[in-house]
């Protein structure tokens, strides 16, 4: 079942993680429980517009453009391994 808003995600991706905040996921420090929480997360259960605004917020960048849900979650995924190096 696919979930509504984007605060629903990156919920999930905080909690997964053990983010005290929303506003956690972005911090360096909890990159790498970032980074397994998306992993765990089966792209089907959200829409695109959610995934998008989850890559926007996470990385920062409002220009990229998604074409699906399975790209969202390998261009996060990809970014924070990138950004562990």
């Amino acid at each position: 079942m696919k979930k509504d808003t984007r605060e629903e995600l990156l919920a999930v991706i905080a909690s997964k993680a053990g983010c005290i905040y929303l506003s956690d996921v972005i911090l360096p420090i909890y990159s790498d429980k970032v980074l397994g929480a998306i992993e765990s997360i089966d792209e089907n259960e959200y829409e695109l517009k959610e995934w998008q605004e989850t890559v926007e917020y996470i990385i920062g960048n409002k220009s990229i453009h998604i074409k699906d849900c399975k790209e969202a979650k390998e261009y996060l995924i990809h970014k924070l391994w990138k950004s562990r190096l």
